[in-house]
């Protein structure tokens, strides 16, 4: 059996647990020290996650392939893979579609394994239940058994979403379709579509389910769509000095004029210090007034695909609504849906597209668990799970347990935290304070008092 002191159950296998099991694989390597990953997930494959795993060709990435490096210090390194996995040459301004990338972390994760002669499992399973132990963490898995280790890193991804706004008679309708991407793209249904929310989901949707005999719908209270990608990089723009700036200042300085992409993007590198100098009320400011655009302009449509949408609209296939879903009855073609503004749209499926819920308190049996025993606590304003800076979880009560997070849990500490770029360079913090206490701390002899 495999040495408790070595093993670090990663609880999720998507990017963000693929990424922190490479970066693992990597610096134990350099430190000539062992360990053994053991990814959990119950998906079919690893790297895939909720978004990478759709096989719908027409599913772009939503960033270009030459940022998508998994080595911050080799950022061509999926371009690479990708030239080789496709016979032709990837321009690095290319948008491919997303399960490739998907592909390309699996494989990325194999062949880490192999240069450093290490060794990683794949458990296909659901956690339900994680406790502090002498040995460090025992993970309680869906099946019943349990898995011992001496650290552990949630690697969940984003959650599905929250259906709190929707009509009990719209939860209870089978035409209703809670989470999307729980479908694997696969609706059957004919006649009209409603998407509530307009972001990258109802954009991914709207193209898969097009066609000339149906009328999509999209509300939101905005009705804005995200922005699309550049169809050619624009210049430079050096970051201002925002330090010391409330939300306000911060908007101005990125939201206006005709650099507006590059403003935003030279600002993600700064953007969760920036987060975390804000203070809890200005915080608060920034989500009810300012979160839903900066979505608009931060996570943007490949080139392609805004065409696409483009033709749509023009065609009158894709309309707009800004408003709520207010009621919902059935009717013998389909559903009658009432919006705020008046409208009655009759529709073969509802489908939420309203993004991932950010508050964990509620739903699923791990996080609430946790949040519950005392052993993790809400990240800032209900969102997420709190962490200390290395992304280590930090308990309510009692001695703070090995366990990490990263990616979509740190909402709420980083605000910018659930893009690709922003989880690799997580994930090198998390495998590099896994590791340090993984080789460090004192084999325990009774009780949890040689947790740090």
């Amino acid at each position: 059996m495999r040495p408790p002191e070595s093993t670090v159950a990663i609880v999720g296998a998507g990017p963000a647990g693929v990424l922190t099991a490479v970066r693992l694989l990597d610096a134990a390597a350099r430190a000539r020290r062992r360990i053994d990953p053991v990814l959990i997930d119950p998906a079919a494959e690893v790297g895939h996650g909720t978004a990478y795993r759709t096989p719908e060709p027409k599913h772009l990435l939503n960033t270009p392939a030459g940022k998508l490096g998994a080595d911050p210090a080799d950022p061509s390194g999926f371009v690479r893979w990708s030239s080789e996995r496709l016979r032709r040459p990837v321009g690095p301004g290319e948008f491919l579609p997303r399960r490739h990338f998907g592909d390309y972390l699996g494989a990325l994760l194999d062949s880490t394994a192999r240069r450093s002669g290490a060794h990683w499992d794949y458990v296909r399973e659901r956690v339900v239940r994680l406790e502090r132990s002498e040995a460090g963490v025992t993970l309680e898995l869906a099946s019943g058994a349990t898995l011992a280790a001496s650290a552990a890193v949630l690697a969940v991804g984003p959650c599905a979403p929250d259906c709190g706004w929707a009509p009990r008679q719209l939860r209870e309708s089978p035409r209703f379709v809670a989470d999307p991407w729980a479908r694997d793209g696969g609706f059957s249904s004919d006649g009209d579509v409603l998407f509530v929310g307009t972001g990258l989901t109802m954009v991914d949707l709207a193209i898969q389910l097009d066609r000339p005999d149906r009328t999509l719908h999209a509300v939101s209270r905005t009705g804005l769509l995200p922005r699309a990608h550049a169809s050619r990089p624009g210049a430079p723009v050096v970051a201002p000095d925002l330090a010391g700036l409330g939300p306000d200042e911060v908007w101005r300085a990125v939201s206006g004029g005709r650099s507006w992409r590059s403003a935003v993007d030279c600002l993600r590198p700064v953007a969760s210090a920036l987060w975390r100098g804000f203070s809890v009320a200005e915080q608060e400011r920034f989500l009810a007034e300012k979160s839903r655009y900066w979505n608009v302009l931060r996570h943007r449509m490949a080139p392609v695909v805004a065409h696409r949408l483009r033709r749509i609209r023009r065609d009158g296939r894709l309309r707009l609504h800004t408003g709520e879903v207010t009621g919902a009855v059935e009717d013998a073609g389909g559903l009658l849906v009432a919006l705020s503004d008046g409208q009655v749209l009759r529709v073969g499926l509802v489908v939420n597209c309203t993004g991932p819920k950010l508050d964990l308190r509620a739903g699923g049996k791990l996080v609430p668990g946790l949040f519950a025993d005392g052993l993790a606590m809400p990240g800032p304003h209900g969102l997420g799970i709190d962490t200390a800076a290395d992304g280590r979880v930090l308990a309510r009560t009692g001695p703070d347990t090995p366990l990490w997070t990263l990616g979509a849990p740190r909402v709420g500490t980083l605000w910018e935290s659930t893009a690709i770029p922003e989880i690799r360079d997580q994930a090198d913090a998390v495998a590099a304070s896994v590791l340090s206490f993984v080789t460090t701390r004192k084999t325990p002899t009774a009780g949890l008092g040689t947790l740090p």
